[in-house]
């Protein structure tokens, strides 16, 4: 069965605009409280933000220059944020999506942590009054 759909627009000109992207930002020419990201590239490209994230699951040098924005991204929120000039819990909401938290786990691969029961407790007080 022959692929229905419109043909890929992806081409070596997608990589060399998505570094353009990069680069536009490391030299200042965007301004300083934007941070790169992948909707940001969507608009500075033209490219829709859906066949954006398809062409990273697609191509890996795309990938590679897309997780690239992405460190940027969250390496310049926890910076800026850490400092003040970003809104905190903008910063905070934007971290979540690369994985940050600020909950705690209390348990271990999804199992609870050890808890004594009351033979093991007997046993840890007797040792600690020995000691």
């Amino acid at each position: 069965m022959a692929k229905r759909g419109r043909p890929t627009k992806y081409s070596l000109e997608t990589i060399e605009k998505a570094r353009e992207y990069l680069d536009e930002w490391r030299k200042g020419n965007i301004p300083d409280d934007v941070i790169p990201s992948i909707e940001g590239f969507s608009v500075y490209s033209e490219i829709p933000r859906r066949t954006i994230y398809d062409w990273k699951s697609q191509h890996k040098d795309f990938s590679h220059i897309l997780e690239n924005v992405l460190s940027i991204q969250a390496n310049t929120t926890i910076n800026k944020g850490l400092i003040g000039k970003f809104n905190s819990n903008i910063a905070k909401l934007l971290l979540g999506k690369h994985g940050y938290s600020d909950r705690t786990d209390i348990t271990t691969k999804g199992e609870a942590l050890f808890l004594p029961n009351e033979e093991e407790k007997r046993k840890a007080d007797k040792a600690l009054n020995e000691i």
